[in-house]
C-alpha cells in the first residue's frame, strides 16, 4: 500500500513539475480591423497554478483576470472599454514548443455598433517569450 501511495505522489509531483513557468513577457501579433498586423504583449506572473498579469497594446495596458493554468492549458480574460463599449475578450490555448498558442474570442460575439453585425471573430496567435 505504501508503494502505491508513493507512486501516486510521485506521479502528481512529476505532473506539477512539468508545468512551465510562464513568468515574463510574451509577445505576438494579431490581425487588426483593416488587415494590418497589431503587436500584442502580455506580462505574466505565475506562482504555482496562480497566474496574474497585463495585456499591452499600442497605447494601453489592461489587467488579465479569471486566469487558469492546468497542465499545458492556459485560459484568461481581459475586460476593457473600446470606444465606449465594454468588451470582454477570452483567451485560451496551449503552452508548447517554448511558446504559447492562444485563441482570442469576444465573449458573446459582440456587436458591431455601426452595422449591428453580431460575430464572434476568433483569432489564433502564437506568443514567444521575450524575457
Amino acid at each position: 500500500m505504501r508503494s502505491l501511495l508513493a507512486l501516486c505522489a510521485a506521479a502528481c509531483f512529476a505532473g506539477a513539475a512539468s508545468t512551465a513557468d510562464l513568468t515574463g513577457f510574451w509577445t505576438g501579433q494579431l490581425t487588426g480591423r483593416n488587415g494590418e498586423a497589431q503587436d500584442i504583449t502580455f506580462k505574466f506572473q505565475q506562482e504555482g497554478a496562480v497566474l496574474t498579469g497585463k495585456m499591452y497594446l499600442d497605447s494601453d495596458d489592461t489587467p488579465i483576470s479569471d486566469a487558469r493554468i492546468t497542465g499545458d492549458r492556459i485560459s484568461f480574460s481581459v475586460s476593457s472599454d473600446f470606444n465606449g463599449t465594454s468588451v470582454k475578450l477570452l483567451f485560451s490555448g496551449t503552452v508548447k514548443d517554448g511558446g504559447i498558442e492562444l485563441t482570442r474570442e469576444r465573449e458573446g460575439g459582440g456587436t458591431n455598433a455601426k452595422s449591428g453585425d453580431r460575430r464572434n471573430l476568433k483569432q489564433t496567435l502564437m506568443l514567444k517569450r521575450l524575457l
